[in-house]
């Protein structure tokens, strides 16, 4: 019954996107030199606003299609060339081929501003793997929301979560330590092992994130197994008009505030000089299941970022400091006194005691402040290449509080772990110019990390780690063929003072080994890309995962390490086929992993019982698996005002030892959205846009037997709804967005929440989000 109506929710939707198609517009021409008259093959043509770019072909020649907009501005660009922009009304052209003849572009000496072109030429080339990049409009549309959030919808991709203001990225179904996240260029290090340590980057200072799946070991480093989330925070705006934004936002789920602001401006008396500054706060109080509040889950966050940036010749050079604070509760009914409680919490489904919404904020919770100091500077060698140097400096502050009372009446002040994680790290790369059809990088980098208790709670020991790396990686391309390769070498030392009983033994232990990767993508057809990859990346184990010995209150449990832990390494293949033509979009990625040595936790049979109460005991084993699925998407843009979205995401783990599914691997999903848009308007209401979608999440029934202390969820499937408009007020354009998450407030658990074996998930929320340029407009912002 419930497989027959998906079924129908999914053919419904399919009807609704056929019965409104119309055509768009396909624009063709041929871009040439303007003086010589030779095409130019493999020029950038592009519609920055929609996220459009294909290359010419070998004879100049490139067919782009347009949909959902009834004016664009065109853009040409080629090294060595002056870019050339033409506007393009559409509205007054009928659909479908538009030919625009040959177009001229104007030979300039090289310069050093004219290497951005490479980078446009290597975004589009990401862009026929599997990435996907979210800016302007898509990130203001979940802006305020954790990054787990931000990202959750995107194809290959889910969140781990713990509670309601806990989450963090899952891609292709590993996570953690398997994931880096990079932010203002700079490898974050938080304690990230942990399921419910979350990213510590403010959700309002991201101006662009970029999220790529599979391995990436070699440019990346160890750790890259499952991919890379890239954060970059907007840069200063040399511009002598003071600019920026205000941004403000409210959640009625958990009563949640919050706001940023930005301001930026050049310095007229020292040219290529730019600052700027931005602040931000999230407030929030008990989240809401349908039918109960999900106590001691609020949350308080304070975040403040700036820099300068300096530009002159050749060189460019940007500084950019952030601080990061977060007090997070942790839902008070997943901590239980005795393993009678906790198996009759289980079986009862819900919180045994329901206390009235409140924005207190009361043990078990967590503290967590981040510091990052990023310096990056690039310089222009005109006979060698672009030179980058990249220093990085970050202090992790992390505490848990328990809400063991002991012989008090009162909660704990002090708290049961204080961890303090300074992490040092510098990157030196260089991009060399093109030797014929060939073009590259070649770096290296350092690290050195120091981790201090400060109290005397014990979970992961004191420890010292020191690392090394060196890479080369190569591209060649001609014609529609673009082949890639590398390879890395990576070092790691580390030296930890583990406790057993009274005493501290010095524990020093060394990893290396070599991460490799090679590439093609070859244009098979007109408007057909074909991709693949092989690669062969590896971690070391992580602290926690050799000498965990403790309750981790953050997810309330138990957890105990092993020592004898080797070297995770995988070895995998992924294929990817893109299409584009005038009305459609289509990406399909294949993925296979072979994982030796796959490090994961395994819950034990029986709970173990301390003194603060009773955890599920969970041990860390190793053995062979394998991870391999499908992401994809498929856009129609069905007319200039209707596109629809289809998503879906499957993932199947095993473990090849015990011939068993792995735990804790994301449920199959599938995602249908509809967006209308009408970008024109009346004098004071202008680019309206509205949509609809349906996330439907499937039951998770690959799970080894008897290893775990309830069973998987049911599937569960959720609507979504979205309006948005540019409303002019005096000069002054506000955006306004206004989302209706979980509509019909349908009760739900997913397999992934840490707490589902408590509570449901949240349950209906309605947000409202608005914001306000300062100085006529903010560069990069909405529509400019």
């Amino acid at each position: 019954m419930k497989k027959n109506l998906i079924l129908s929710v999914v053919l419904w939707q399919i009807w609704i996107a056929t019965g409104l198609a119309q055509p768009g517009w396909v624009l063709h021409g041929v871009v040439m030199d303007r003086e010589s008259r030779q095409p130019l093959p493999g020029a950038v043509v592009a519609v920055d606003a929609l996220g459009l770019g294909v290359f010419a072909g070998p004879e100049g020649q490139f067919s782009l299609t347009v949909n959902g907009a009834d004016s664009v501005l065109l853009s040409l660009e080629m090294l060595g060339y002056r870019k050339k922009l033409i506007p393009l009304k559409l509205a007054d052209k009928p659909s479908g081929p538009l030919e625009l003849g040959r177009i001229g572009l104007e030979p300039v000496p090289l310069k050093a501003e004219e290497v951005n072109v490479v980078g446009r030429r290597e975004e589009l080339k990401d862009a026929l793997r599997s990435v996907t990049v979210l800016e302007d409009e898509a990130l203001f549309r979940n802006q305020g929301q954790t990054l787990g959030d931000l990202l959750r919808d995107l194809p290959g991709v889910s969140i781990l979560q713990t509670g309601p203001s806990i989450a963090k990225p899952v891609i292709r179904g590993v996570h953690s330590d398997r994931i880096l996240i990079v932010n203002a260029g700079v490898h974050m290090e938080g304690q990230q092992w942990g399921d419910e340590h979350a990213p510590a980057i403010d959700p309002f200072a991201q101006a662009r994130v970029e999220v790529l799946r599979g391995a990436a070991g070699v440019e990346y480093g160890a750790g890259a197994i499952g991919g890379v989330v890239k954060v970059s925070p907007p840069e200063p705006e040399n511009d002598p008009i003071l600019r920026g934004a205000v941004v403000l936002n409210g959640f009625s789920n958990n009563r949640q505030a919050s706001g940023s602001l930005r301001l930026s401006r050049g310095i007229m008396h020292f040219p290529g000089l730019a600052w700027q500054v931005q602040g931000s706060f999230r407030k929030a109080g008990d989240a809401f299941a349908p039918d109960y509040a999900i106590n001691n889950t609020g949350f308080r966050e304070n975040n403040a970022s700036g820099g300068f940036s300096f530009q002159r010749g050749n060189a460019k050079t940007v500084l950019f400091a952030s601080y990061f604070d977060t007090e997070l509760g942790i839902f008070s009914g997943s901590h239980i006194g005795n393993v009678t409680d906790l198996e009759r919490a289980i079986e009862r489904g819900q919180p045994a005691t329901i206390e009235p919404f409140s924005y207190d904020i009361d043990p078990p919770r967590q503290r967590v402040r981040h510091l990052l100091l990023s310096l990056k500077s690039d310089y222009r060698f005109s006979s060698l290449g672009n030179l980058h140097m990249q220093y990085g400096w970050q202090q992790n502050r992390r505490q848990e509080f328990d809400s063991h009372r002991g012989f008090s009446s009162n909660p704990p002040t002090d708290a049961a772990f204080d961890l303090e994680l300074t992490t040092y790290s510098m990157d030196l790369a260089l991009e060399h110019n093109p030797v014929g059809s060939v073009y590259g990088k070649i770096g290296i980098s350092g690290s050195r990390q120091g981790n201090a208790r400060q109290t005397s709670g014990y979970l992961i020991p004191n420890f010292r780690a020191y690392s090394g790396a060196g890479f080369w990686i190569e591209n060649w391309s001609r014609g529609n063929l673009t082949l890639n390769a590398g390879l890395r070498y990576d070092y790691r030392w580390v030296n930890a003072f583990v406790e057993e009983g009274s005493a501290f033994t010095e524990n020093n232990s060394d990893y290396n080994a070599l991460s490799g990767a090679t590439g093609f993508n070859y244009q098979v057809g007109r408007g057909w890309v074909l991709a693949g990859n092989l690669a062969t990346a590896w971690r070391p184990p992580s602290i926690n995962e050799l000498y965990s010995d403790g309750v981790h209150h953050g997810s309330a449990r138990y957890e105990i390490g092993n020592a004898k832990l080797n070297n995770e390494r995988s070895n995998s293949v992924d294929m990817t086929i893109r299409h584009l033509d005038e009305k459609h979009s289509l990406e399909i990625s294949l993925f296979h992993s072979r994982y030796d040595g796959f490090i994961f936790l395994f819950p034990e049979a029986e709970p173990i019982l301390t003194i603060r109460g009773a955890f599920p005991a969970f041990s860390y084993r190793q053995a062979d698996a394998v991870i391999q699925g499908l992401d994809g998407h498929f856009d129609w843009h069905v007319w200039p005002a209707y596109l629809f979205e289809v998503q879906t995401s499957l993932v199947f783990g095993d473990n090849l030892d015990t011939d068993e599914p792995l735990v804790w691997m994301p449920s199959n999903r599938l995602k249908l959205a509809h967006q209308f848009s009408f970008r024109q308007g009346g004098q004071v209401v202008h680019d309206l846009h509205a949509g609809f979608s349906t996330r439907i999440v499937f039951e998770q029934t690959r799970v080894p037997e008897n290893a775990d202390y309830a069973p998987p969820p049911p599937g569960y499937t959720l609507w979504d709804v979205e309006f948005g408009a540019r409303v002019e007020v005096g000069r002054v354009p506000l955006e306004l967005h206004l989302n209706i998450n979980n509509v019909f407030n349908t009760a739900y658990r997913d397999y992934l929440s840490r707490f589902r074996y408590y509570a449901d998930d949240p349950g209906r929320n309605v947000i409202l989000r608005m914001q306000v340029p300062i100085g006529g407009g903010v560069s990069g912002d909405l529509h400019q």
